[in-house]
């Protein structure tokens, strides 16, 4: 049995970013990884704007008695350079591109105009005033956005400023859901004694696609070896990664673990010294990542944000990337049962974290009202009111 470091540097040692790419329009592919560097094939802005409505002169045309007459009018989108008359001005708005030979900007709240003809109250002017300049963002022919960055709607609204439709980006991976037990029946059906609904299906794909990966397939595997390691067989050539939930341990039904080996799945590593989710699994068969989950509800989640989720992150390139954690102080006393490492549903309120009750890896409802997770290493005993801890929140 590994400690929780060791595993998860396990994990991040053996998952490989996939080197498939994919060119997809660029309104699909938000939340994908861009595979390559994005260069600018324009500056931005591609001309001389103004940053105010107002109107464009010449400094040194400029006094505070000075009446300028009012040459035309340029709005934003006006595709002609209009060249500015010497001492004139022109109304011009936000986005709009500067006349040739003009060097500010005057906001129209520094304006009285009439009949045609602007005078400006007494103010200090300096080049370039209320102008962005040809470039001011970016360059032609810089890195607009580097390899490896989540595309977000702020970038990719950034690169639909440089006129791009399509992008290259990292494949995302392929992922199948399995659940194994004879006990558990699908909801809406009537319920036996001995038998309780299914519900870890359901979980893992919310986890999966509320972090933006997609799931190809969910399976309910009967508590029969053949066809479970049909069904295992099968996912494993097709998928990049494949969640089994249930029949890792060792009971006379588990059949998860003794057909990943007849299978001659590579182990990585089995059972992980935490609480809960200490029968984790973690191999590769046909070139795709196995992880058979326990099958407690909290305990199959837990693994999964711990262990999963930053497998998938670095699959698609972006990195081992982990629950945000924070250090918050503890709201009352702690002290841990057992030697293993813990995660602790726990609530954040008045910046403290207070630990729940209904710990046990088979009961969901604490993580209902929970922001997060303490978690409590393997060689920390206990904790005291007011100490900093580990918050991991999903």
């Amino acid at each position: 049995m590994i400690s929780v470091e060791e595993a998860k540097e396990l994990v991040k040692q053996h998952i490989k970013t996939s080197d498939k790419h994919l060119n997809l329009p660029i309104e699909k592919t938000l939340n994908y990884i861009l595979a390559k560097d994005l260069h600018a094939n324009i500056s931005l802005p591609p001309f001389a704007q103004s940053a105010m409505d107002g109107y464009a002169i010449n400094i040194e045309d400029f006094s505070d008695e000075k009446i300028f007459e009012i040459q035309t009018i340029i709005p934003a989108g006006h595709t002609k350079l209009e060249k500015l008359e010497k001492g004139k001005a022109i109304r011009i708005f936000t986005g709009a591109p500067i006349p040739d030979g003009a060097d500010a900007i005057i906001v129209q709240e520094k304006a009285k105009e009439e009949n045609g003809l602007v005078r400006f109250d007494a103010q200090e002017l300096k080049a370039m005033q209320n102008i962005r300049p040809i470039g001011e963002q970016i360059q032609k022919g810089e890195v607009a956005v580097a390899k490896g960055t989540l595309l977000t709607p702020e970038t990719l609204s950034f690169i639909a400023s440089f006129g791009i439709t399509e992008l290259c980006v990292q494949k995302q991976p392929q992922i199948s859901i399995f659940v194994n037990g004879d006990e558990l029946i699908k909801a809406g059906q009537e319920l036996e004694f001995g038998q309780i609904y299914e519900s870890n299906s359901l979980g893992l794909k919310a986890a999966v696609e509320n972090t933006n990966f997609p799931v190809a397939s969910v399976q309910h595997l009967p508590d029969n070896k053949i066809k479970v390691m049909e069904a295992i067989s099968k996912a494993t050539t097709e998928m990049d990664f494949l969640l089994l939930s249930g029949g890792i341990s060792v009971g006379d039904y588990d059949y998860i673990g003794s057909s990943l080996r007849e299978l001659g799945c590579q182990e990585i590593f089995y059972k992980v010294k935490q609480k809960p989710g200490k029968p984790l699994f973690f191999g590769k068969l046909n070139d795709c990542y196995v992880f058979a989950l326990p099958g407690n509800p909290a305990a199959s989640l837990t693994c999964f944000y711990e262990y999963v989720l930053p497998a998938l992150h670095q699959f698609s390139g972006n990195g081992f990337k982990e629950l945000s954690t924070f250090l918050i102080p503890l709201a009352h006393d702690f002290k841990k049962k057992g030697d293993r490492a813990q995660f602790l549903k726990a609530k954040i309120e008045n910046h403290k974290v207070s630990v729940m009750g209904k710990q046990a890896s088979s009961m969901l409802r604490s993580f209902i009202n929970s922001s997060g997770y303490v978690y409590i290493s393997a060689e920390q005993a206990e904790v005291k009111e007011g100490e900093l801890v580990e918050v991991r929140v999903f």
